[in-house]
């Protein structure tokens, strides 16, 4: 049984529906002093106390939103942020590894546009993806639209997973965006998630499908599972 944790980052602990508390403090303090090795350590510690979807959902990205609110007060520096994202890439970046196959019959591809570097969301969406036994193509993200819809192509992916974390206007980031939801093929479905995705939700619909919250990531992912089963 997988226990549910709400996490606040403003107190020192994450409380489960379990009524056990999961402290955090040591791993606020470790990126308060920015200290590699304890921060490395106590996300290892709170990931192996956790399935994937509660380290994603419910301990990397409410710190990471954490780090980047205290940065715009300025209550902690630039590289209390960079840390955080480079111990949490590394983190997450071997879990997707580790739950890698190779024989999936359903592959995802996931990235950012152009000019988007925040790749933590889809990262965590990726391994959501792997630990399901889906195939994971991750792209990094500030991928142009050309070499977004040649990769998918490439791939034989079924699934483009679009994370949107910056509200981009104007016409270049328009045209970006049409060329690549003309240039995938009508059997590719596009998914788009993210804090920004409802801004450009006009452009992506119909083509896309826009991801409100994570749950409904989860539904499309338990989908494409079992679709990919019926094919094994």
């Amino acid at each position: 049984r997988h226990t549910r944790f709400k996490c606040d980052w403003s107190s020192d602990v994450c409380s489960s529906d379990l009524s056990l508390p999961l402290n955090t403090e040591a791993l606020r303090q470790a990126l308060a002093t920015l200290d590699t090795a304890a921060l490395d350590h106590e996300l290892s510690r709170l990931a192996a106390s956790l399935s994937p979807g509660e380290l994603v959902q419910d301990v990397l990205l409410p710190a990471m939103r954490e780090a980047g609110d205290q940065w715009h007060r300025a209550q902690c520096g630039i590289a209390h942020e960079h840390l955080l994202s480079a111990t949490m890439r590394s983190l997450l970046g071997s879990f997707v590894r580790i739950h890698a196959r190779r024989d999936a019959h359903v592959r995802l591809v996931f990235t950012t546009p152009s000019g988007d570097r925040h790749e933590i969301g889809i990262l965590g969406a990726a391994l959501l993806a792997a630990s399901r036994g889906l195939g994971v193509s991750y792209l990094g993200p500030d991928l142009p639209a050309a070499d977004i819809v040649e990769a998918v192509r490439a791939s034989h992916a079924q699934v483009l997973v679009l994370g949107l974390t910056l509200e981009q206007t104007g016409k270049a980031f328009a045209r970006a965006l049409s060329a690549m939801l003309d240039g995938l093929s009508p059997s590719v479905e596009i998914w788009a998630g993210g804090p920004a995705a409802s801004r450009p939700a006009d452009r992506l619909q119909p083509r896309a499908l826009v991801l409100g919250d994570f749950s409904m990531y989860l539904q499309q992912l338990d989908r494409v599972a079992q679709v990919g089963q019926r094919l094994s």
